[in-house]
């Protein structure tokens, strides 16, 4: 498990007020350790799963923070069925010119809140 930061942070916040319908079917995945990649965020006691539309944007949210893989998403609700509710799955993790983190959270189902404002 990867922690974010080491310096004192507020917790994430949601900063949208949009939602929309995705289907992570295809989606990419980092894996580490036999399982997917968890990480966590200075200032939340979550846990996070982020996943990926794609290759390019994969190698964005995860520079420089090790894993051993990746994967694809077979089957989007499959996935999410498989995944413990405690944990929070993240779409296109990235980080801003200031250092700030985006991404959009994904609820259970196809619902989400858009992050990226």
């Amino acid at each position: 498990m990867v922690r974010m930061a080491k310096e004192k942070i507020p917790p994430p916040k949601n900063i949208g007020d949009r939602s929309k319908e995705i289907d992570i079917t295809g989606y990419l995945f980092p894996w580490k350790d036999g399982q997917p990649f968890f990480m966590q965020m200075l200032g939340s006691k979550a846990t996070y799963i982020p996943v990926f539309e794609d290759k390019i944007k994969l190698d964005i949210g995860m520079n420089g923070i090790e894993y051993e893989k990746i994967k694809q998403i077979e089957d989007g609700q499959q996935f999410l069925d498989s995944i413990p509710t405690k944990y929070i799955v993240i779409v296109n993790l990235r980080y801003t010119s200031d250092g700030k983190c985006r991404y959009i959270q994904l609820f259970r189902g196809v619902w989400l809140i858009d992050d990226t404002s």
